[in-house]
């Protein structure tokens, strides 16, 4: 799993992560990719934090109580690296999206935001091949929001811990059409292998 620094910027997430809705309804509407029901906050457990540690009880009422309650499924799990995730499942991609920031900002709330690593939303390629190193349509592709750096980058893993490189290329060209807000360090579009989902 790789590091990621733990430095918090002065956006709001929320400014940044809804700009996804907006890229998604363009792209889909384009036949460019196709969301799935799925995505995941990844997070370093911390058994001293009484948030954390009850976290799989906490979902049921973040996500099910009150007005405005996405209803979004959720699970806990653990993964070989050490850390964890809070797995969503939703047909509904804006309640998904909501649902991600909403696990975000209550962990953020009970100080437990420098714990966030990444929230990661899938999705398909639906559009069509251009040349034969080009992103294949029907495959697997992730958005990566990264909490520390506030930004987006794609994710294409490939075969056993590779990546298209040039798929994510592709990709992070549809999302800056789509005024979603792309990492401009590559060196900064961090692997995360072994996504549960």
């Amino acid at each position: 799993m790789p590091v990621f620094s733990r430095n918090q910027g002065p956006v709001d997430d929320w400014t940044v992560i809804q700009t996804i809705l907006h890229a998604e309804s363009q792209l889909h509407g384009q036949s460019e990719i196709t969301p799935s029901r799925r995505a995941g906050v990844l997070y370093r457990p911390d058994d001293g934090n009484q948030f954390l540690s009850t976290l799989e009880r906490q979902l049921i009422h973040i996500l099910n109580e009150g007005e405005g309650a996405t209803k979004t499924g959720s699970r806990v799990e653990n993964d070989e690296h050490g850390t964890s995730w809070v797995v969503m499942d939703d047909g509904n991609f804006e309640d998904l999206v909501s649902s991600v920031y909403t696990i975000g900002n209550a962990m953020q709330y009970n100080e437990a935001g420098q714990n966030r690593i990444a929230a990661v939303f899938e999705f398909y390629r639906s559009g069509y091949a251009a040349g034969e190193n080009d992103w294949a349509p029907g495959s697997v592709g992730y958005w990566v929001y990264r909490y520390d750096r506030q930004r987006f980058y794609p994710f294409v893993p490939e075969g056993d811990e590779e990546r298209n490189r040039a798929g994510e290329m592709q990709i992070s060209q549809m999302m800056r059409s789509a005024n979603v807000s792309v990492e401009k360090e590559m060196e900064e579009w961090r692997p995360i292998w072994g996504i549960p989902f």
